[in-house]
């Protein structure tokens, strides 16, 4: 999983890899260019019918999803 910080709105966005377009899911900045790290931060995954689901929210997981 990797991450990108917005240059506009200063959030953070979160991957699982950037070989595509990204955007910034808070203010739409193009962040396709910027270069991504590694997260940083722990991330839980949520069992779903034999699938793993997991959102991140400011950094948090979000398991409504």
């Amino acid at each position: 999983m990797v991450q990108k910080e917005c240059l506009v709105c200063k959030k953070i966005s979160y991957s699982s890899g950037d070989s595509y377009s990204w955007f910034c899911p808070y203010c739409g900045t193009d962040l396709t260019r910027q270069k991504a790290i590694p997260a940083q931060h722990d991330v839980d995954f949520i069992p779903s019918q034999g699938t793993y689901h997991f959102l991140l929210r400011d950094g948090k997981l979000d398991t409504n999803c």
